[in-house]
């Protein structure tokens, strides 16, 4: 019975990772070798979570399964100077690689040093785009479904509707040839797929949420790592939006009305939009 319990709970905790980031990085001295044991701190600055790590016999460092978010990096070693990162984001199931270079420590200045934060996702063979929150909240979407953003990755095509008068199914899509059911769907790291044959949300999904509850999300349409499976389609990894050391809120309006349509090409002869 333990060695059940055992297993369980590992499964546990990498299905959480899902929803997470990571943030690796290497610390060195100025010859270009490893600091040991070097403390490492990373501090989520809109909520003011602070995690420490230390650097291994080769210099490198890891913090996996963190939430996603906007942190700085701060590293301290004895006979070195405190070296900080510039703010950095940490994506939705990304790896974000921030290296320190440290110098020797004097007595008569102290500096600080702000260590680079690579652009370039080098450790990760996945192929994909991440939708941040900013374009979930100011591109326009017609029908208020974070899905539609999906369509900004390369090599995503939208289902055909399967005959006349029949509905579009929410988030349908086809990436790189195969069919829509082979894409998966997970919300804070759970499945959220629907495979129900009488489909009444006209949804692949089961929860839809609506764009202001999105923080981000990211769409892998090749090159997946082993920890996803199940899908040989696109991999589509949304997180909900949590709470931070500020209010905020949002509030909005979805209005449409025929009153507003454009006239069209053939002019009625009312000289008005056709109302319905």
């Amino acid at each position: 019975m333990k060695r059940v319990l055992l297993l369980l709970a590992g499964a546990a905790v990498l299905f959480g990772q899902f929803d997470t980031g990571a943030v690796v990085g290497n610390v060195y001295d100025g010859s270009r070798s490893p600091v040991v044991a070097a403390t490492v701190m990373i501090e989520d600055v809109r909520k003011g979570i602070k995690l420490n790590s230390k650097s291994s016999d080769a210099g490198t460092f890891e913090f996996l399964s963190i939430p996603i978010g906007r942190y700085k990096a701060t590293v301290t070693q004895a006979g070195f100077r405190p070296q900080s990162s510039a703010e950095f984001e940490v994506p939705i199931g990304a790896k974000q690689r921030v290296d320190f270079k440290l110098e020797l420590d004097t007595v008569q200045t102290s500096v600080q040093v702000v260590a680079e934060v690579a652009l370039l996702q080098t450790d990760s063979s996945d192929r994909g785009q991440t939708i941040a929150a900013a374009q979930i909240r100011e591109l326009p979407l017609a029908g208020r479904a974070y899905s539609e953003l999906i369509y900004l990755s390369a090599g995503i095509v939208r289902t055909p509707s399967s005959g006349i008068g029949s509905t579009q199914r929410e988030a349908s899509f086809s990436v790189n040839g195969l069919r829509s059911t082979a894409n998966n769907f997970l919300l804070d790291g759970l499945d959220n797929n629907y495979f129900g044959t009488s489909n009444q949300g006209f949804s692949n999904q089961v929860v839809q949420p609506p764009p202001d509850a999105v923080a981000e999300f990211r769409v892998i349409t090749n090159n997946t790592s082993a920890e996803f499976g199940r899908a040989g389609g696109a991999i589509v990894n949304a997180s909900l939006r949590s709470g931070s050391n500020q209010f905020h809120g949002a509030a909005w309006e979805f209005f449409r009305n025929t009153q507003l349509n454009a006239v069209g090409f053939f002019k009625p002869t009312t000289g008005r939009p056709i109302q319905n």
